[in-house]
């Protein structure tokens, strides 16, 4: 009995904050105007559930324009960017939930596919990164009323992250 809408911009966090597109060398304003359009389609929806989810990108805009590319600076961009989008969106809707990201690998998962790897080599922890940037968006579900769903254990086990998983692929190459 549902109906979903999907608002996703590749590259562009649900997140409050600018990214930096390395394509052009500047500021990423295609999201800051998405941003703006999702949240607008949420006010006019005003739905039972907004699930939200996220992944980060290398860099990101300060206010006074500059970027950051220091992956505690951007965490704590990540926190707080997410806390605004949730304290926006609890008005509109009965519930707010957060997923946690899927782990990052240290390598690129299209390489259990070369010819001679074995399952063993598909193991890897989580990259470091990845795990910092999860921690942000979860601290940024305290204090509101956001429910957060870890999904770590969903692709790890005992701190490796399998590429395959029985029959499946648990992660996309890059």
């Amino acid at each position: 009995g549902y109906t979903a809408y999907y608002f996703v911009l590749q590259g562009c966090t649900p997140a409050l904050v600018q990214p930096w597109t390395p394509v052009y060398e500047k500021p990423d304003t295609d999201c800051t105007y998405f941003h703006e359009w999702s949240q607008e389609q949420i006010e006019e929806l005003r739905p039972d559930v907004v699930l939200m989810s996220t992944d980060t990108q290398d860099r990101y805009v300060r206010e006074d324009g500059s970027y950051v590319d220091d992956s505690r600076d951007i965490a704590e961009m990540i926190e707080q960017g997410m806390r605004e989008r949730i304290e926006s969106l609890v008005p509109l809707t009965d519930r707010v939930v957060v997923l946690g990201d899927v782990p990052r690998l240290m390598f690129d998962p299209s390489m259990i596919t070369d010819r001679g790897v074995t399952l063993a080599d598909g193991l890897s922890a989580p990259m470091p990164r990845s795990m910092l940037m999860r921690r942000a968006v979860k601290a940024a579900t305290k204090g509101t009323p956001a429910e957060y769903v870890e999904t770590r254990q969903w692709f790890c086990a005992e701190d490796l992250c399998p590429v395959v998983v029985g029959d499946l692929i648990t992660h996309r190459d890059r």
